[in-house]
């Protein structure tokens, strides 16, 4: 398998519009951070992990891959923004999405005219074709075994994802113990860690390094970050098995 951080900034991106770079030093182009989203290749077949804002200029930056399927960790503005950009992969047939049997509905009513045997979908598009999934559930999405796990997010949640020894874990605070256990043994770890300091909705440096000591990845990526997290900072302080992701970044897993 191949992963893509395709954008790795926190809800507001960096920079953001009121505290610009913040701690970040701008003339490091890796501090440039779009929305988080995040692409899965395995023979061919490319899985995108949310639909952020700048979902056209991600995927611009990486060579303009043809999406076959989208999953949805949640639907908050910054991971569903770009959704109407997808519809350019929808012209042949539906584009079959995943996301949670609880936010079907919440879906199907800001998204109806993308629904694909909804009356209203664009007559150039077959529009969307609506999956829904389980925490613990596991189900395949072309050559892809993918394992949902639920994340506490503020007082919201979130779904994770394990497939085989790789795992997407974006925008928690906390885990319940069966996700927690799920997550004991693999390898490679997208994580989301918006800062440096402590946060309500999201995980924060301090805690992502406890939880990482208690998981034992061989590898971790950092994504969803803001303002206080630098690029060079984190990679001259952080163990060499942590990095800092950045937009575009490729790695095999």
């Amino acid at each position: 398998m191949k992963g893509i951080i395709l954008g790795c900034g926190s809800s507001a991106g960096v920079p953001n519009l009121y505290k610009q770079y913040g701690n970040c030093d701008e003339h490091n182009p890796k501090n440039n951070r779009c929305r988080t989203s995040f692409l899965l290749e395995k023979d061919g077949f490319r899985l995108l992990f949310d639909a952020p804002p700048e979902i056209r200029l991600e995927l611009k930056n990486v060579g303009f891959p043809k999406i076959d399927s989208l999953v949805f960790t949640h639907l908050h503005a910054d991971h569903t923004a770009g959704i109407n950009d997808l519809k350019a992969f929808a012209h042949q047939k539906a584009l079959p999405v995943y996301l949670s049997a609880a936010e079907v509905e919440n879906f199907s009513r800001r998204f109806y005219y993308l629904i694909s045997d909804d009356k209203e979908v664009d007559k150039y598009s077959f529009g969307f074709e609506l999956n829904t999934i389980l925490p613990m559930k596991e189900f395949q999405v072309g050559p892809l075994k993918l394992l949902p796990l639920l994340q506490k997010h503020g007082e919201g949640q979130s779904l994770g994802f394990r497939v085989d020894d790789f795992a997407y874990s974006t925008d928690l605070n906390a885990l319940p113990e069966a996700s927690f256990k799920a997550l004991k043994g693999i390898k490679t770890w997208v994580l989301g860690c918006v800062s440096v300091k402590e946060n309500e909705k999201h995980l924060y440096l301090a805690k992502a390094m406890d939880w990482i000591k208690e998981i034992k990845p061989e590898r971790v990526y950092f994504t969803h970050m803001g303002t206080t997290m630098d690029y060079a900072t984190l990679c001259r302080d952080l163990p060499s098995f942590i990095r800092p992701g950045y937009d575009g970044m490729i790695f095999n897993i």
